[in-house]
């Protein structure tokens, strides 16, 4: 039955597929103003009679290169300080729009209109900045997609009898852009009509591609910007009192008292339009958000999200590799949980820290005009003590986590058609006879000029030194090859990645698996727009993995074969199914967590089916099920 339905699914997509259009870029004037523009929504500032207007928008969504149910107009701006935008999105049931309430950074999940403005500064259609305002006026910016991006910038929003507007600030300070005096920037403006799931674009950028900049438009006319001088300074101060209660054979014998007090400094400087220096010395976090603590019995740590907003911002650049978890940075002492296992006879613990102290953080990055981004981060965390009472009255201190410093550089090059190539080390430097570690990754990205293939490269080494009775060193290595060709209706690839038993970069990164090869094969069929009367997208995608251990041969720890698709129909309902075999036993050589001992994993057939109702609907439903079959 299974494989009837494979070969169905695999025949009326065939069938269904369509063609595409032609795209042609566009190109857009930028007009300087010098006269002031309040952000209103409102078309009322005499600098905005003499902006071009962009419009003639296209429907992306639900069916590319359509004509749009409403129409757009967009004008832009500029002077010594910021970028301006105002946007006209028309509506003849202004009624209907959709504008929920949320968070910022969430415009892109709130069942709301919304508009967006894109552009690449650097013009080398490898990475953008978005903005996004909802028509409730919620803001999201995203640098590529990444969500932790934070700039500060204005807009405001108004719903009239036409429709509603937008007008957006955005500051020099909030982006990076090339030292030129003409500046030509990649091009983007885009609007959703939540209630019908449309979604219209100034420059089509047809979804068969991959990398949708290529195919944005172009702005020009911005020249002779002099941005003002970039630098804020945020000093504080905090005082800290705690009183609790002290028991003895559990009765209470009176209160502990504790105080203490911090102080510190926050600076942003920006050495020119490119690059930024950031620091923070002394930092205090304690008003940052807690994690929500998971329950974890696997053999693997969890992974938490980053909330320190020094940690959050401009790290993008950083995070080429997968060598920078910034929670490694201020992190638990490595020997916090053995300080009950240390004590003497009589002894107890006074103070235990679960953080250790980060002194200062140095952090520099920006990209040349010439497309090679540079990055740098250095931190600095103290020696970190456990104080234990003796049973004599004094006190002694347990060193948990010595003074380490944390070191990450990065040089990124882009190229055109959307290739690159990148270098970035991390290093590890542990006071005294502590464990240091460096890695290093080069890894290469080659597309053809029509952006069809697309070949990446990659390898990573690690280099650890530990001490125990004596100075212990390992080296590992990691590799990582893929094939792939990313444009069209057919699309398909195959990738394999290797890593020896010692590469390690757990230091200032993190490596769940080591000592594996994998490989990995899978081809896509997509409907990109309407097909068979009843559907507006489908793909369907069958796949091949193998996982072995590299030091036992190569034995094998997973064969699977599957297949998945999705559907979505003309009302918004969706469905996504799963299905797949393992075609051999398997073993896991981490969950028994004993030298020699490895689980094995039968032979078993799963699936899952899950369907969800219309989301633009004031109720929705999530439903579905999961089985697997051991055989």
């Amino acid at each position: 039955m299974m494989r009837t339905s494979f070969i169905v699914f695999f025949t009326f997509f065939m069938i269904t597929l369509k063609g595409f259009s032609e795209v042609v870029p566009k190109t857009y004037e930028a007009i300087p103003t010098s006269t002031d523009i309040k952000i209103d929504g409102k078309l009322n500032d005499e600098a905005w009679k003499s902006a071009n207007i962009a419009g003639d928008f296209i429907q992306l969504e639900p069916v590319e290169a359509a004509a749009v149910t409403q129409r757009t107009e967009v004008r832009v701006l500029y002077d010594n300080t910021a970028i301006y935008v105002f946007a006209r999105l028309y509506d003849n049931r202004p009624d209907s729009i959709l504008h929920e309430l949320g968070n910022r950074d969430e415009g892109l999940n709130l069942n709301a209109d919304g508009f967006r403005f894109a552009f690449d500064p650097y013009n080398k259609r490898q990475s953008g900045y978005v903005f996004i305002v909802t028509a409730s006026g919620v803001q999201t910016e995203l640098l590529d997609d990444d969500l932790t991006f934070d700039a500060v910038w204005q807009s405001s929003v108004l719903i009239d009898n036409e429709g509603w507007t937008v007008e957006m600030k955005i500051p020099y300070s909030a982006i990076r852009f090339p030292s030129a005096s003409v500046q030509t920037w990649g091009l983007q403006f885009a609007r959703s009509i939540r209630r019908n799931r449309e979604y219209d674009q100034w420059t089509l950028t047809p979804k068969e591609v991959q990398n949708r900049l290529m195919y944005w438009g172009t702005m020009t006319g911005i020249h002779d910007i002099k941005p003002p001088v970039r630098l804020t300074m945020t000093p504080y101060f905090s005082v800290y009192a705690e009183r609790a209660p002290r028991f003895e054979n559990g009765v209470k014998v009176g209160n502990d008292n504790s105080f203490s007090y911090a102080g510190g400094a926050d600076i942003k400087y920006g050495i020119d339009e490119r690059f930024t220096l950031d620091m923070t010395l002394l930092p205090d976090f304690s008003q940052v958000q807690s994690d929500n603590k998971i329950k974890n019995i696997s053999a693997f740590e969890t992974i938490y999200d980053e909330n320190r907003p020094f940690f959050e911002e401009g790290t993008n650049l950083f995070s080429k590799g997968n060598l920078f978890y910034s929670r490694r940075i201020g992190e638990t002492p490595s020997l916090f949980y053995d300080v009950p296992y240390l004590l003497e006879e009589g002894e107890t613990i006074d103070k235990n820290p679960d953080k250790a102290k980060l002194y200062n953080s140095t952090k520099i990055s920006g990209r040349t005009d010439k497309g090679l981004g540079i990055g740098f981060l250095n931190a600095v965390t103290g020696n970190t003590y456990a104080t234990v009472n003796k049973t004599d009255g004094t006190s002694r201190k347990i060193l948990t986590e010595p003074l380490t410093n944390f070191n990450i550089f990065i040089l990124d090059q882009q190229f055109k058609y959307n290739r690159n190539v990148f270098f970035i080390n991390s290093n590890v430097t542990r006071d005294g006879k502590a464990r240091d570690a460096n890695v290093s990754t080069l890894q290469g990205s080659y597309e053809n000029k029509k952006n069809t293939y697309r070949i990446v490269g990659s390898g990573s080494f690690s280099h650890v030194t530990e001490w125990t009775e004596s100075k212990q060193q390992k080296d590992g290595y990691m590799y990582y090859v893929s094939v792939d060709k990313i444009k069209g209706r057919s699309q398909f690839g195959a990738s394999i990645e290797t890593a020896n038993e010692k590469y390690d970069k757990n230091d200032l990164g993190y490596n769940f698996y080591r000592d594996y090869t994998s490989v990995y094969a899978y081809w896509s069929l997509i409907a990109f727009n309407p097909f068979w009367k009843y559907f507006r997208q489908g793909n369907i995608t069958p796949y091949l993995y193998r996982a072995g251990r590299l030091s036992s041969a190569n034995k094998l720890t997973e064969l699977t074969a599957g297949f998945n698709f999705f559907l979505l129909a003309n009302n918004n309902w969706s469905a996504y199914c799963d299905f797949g075999t393992s075609l051999e036993d398997g073993w896991d050589y981490y969950e028994p967590r004993i030298e020699g001992r490895f689980q094995r994993s039968p032979k078993s057939g799963f699936g899952s089916v899950n369907f969800t109702t219309n989301y633009n609907k004031r109720l929705a439903f999530d439903f579905g099920g999961r089985f697997t079959v051991i055989k």
